[in-house]
């Protein structure tokens, strides 16, 4: 399981234009030492990744990773906002055929936002696990069965030579 994990991790460090929480807490720790909020999204060490721009983010609670839209703290008429987390949609799940879901919790969440290429590269890539994790599961049975396959050939020569050489003796 823990395995796993990280490898969920490696994968969303590994997407174009992401920040992982140690980079991005120089832009976001203020923000969220002035929330005070206890649930899990307003604690900055659930945090896995955020993209460049720190409007999006993935934290993870409990084994399970949450993708969220994080609407900073604005300043108006000398008063500033808090910041409000909105979580999305659970992500990187183990079914490889829930994607449909992510992407649309994904598209209507940032359906008001104006996105840049570099956030909508982002959404595809989180959306695109599913496909990635089949591949690599793919990779892993056909392997299985090579290593199988390679396996009882070995067995079956061993089995004749030893056979022959029963042959031989007598």
């Amino acid at each position: 399981m823990n395995n796993l994990i990280n490898n969920k991790k490696e994968y969303l460090l590994s997407i174009e234009d992401v920040l992982d929480v140690v980079e991005a807490s120089k832009i976001v720790a203020k923000w969220f030492v002035k929330s005070k909020k206890t649930s899990p999204e307003y604690q900055l060490e659930n945090y896995v990744c955020f993209h460049k721009n720190c409007k999006y983010g993935v934290y993870i609670d409990e084994n399970k990773f949450y993708f969220v839209s994080i609407l900073r703290p604005k300043k108006f008429l000398g008063i500033e906002s808090a910041m409000s987390i909105q979580v999305v949609s659970e992500i990187l799940t183990d079914d490889l055929e829930d994607s449909h879901l992510e992407k649309g919790s994904i598209t209507g969440a940032t359906l008001l936002r104006r996105d840049t290429d570099s956030e909508k590269f982002f959404f595809k890539a989180i959306t695109s696990y599913d496909d990635v994790a089949a591949a690599d599961q793919a990779l892993d049975l056909q392997n299985k069965i090579k290593e199988e396959t390679e396996r009882k050939t070995e067995e079956a020569e061993r089995e004749a030579k030893e056979e022959a050489e029963k042959k031989a003796k007598k």
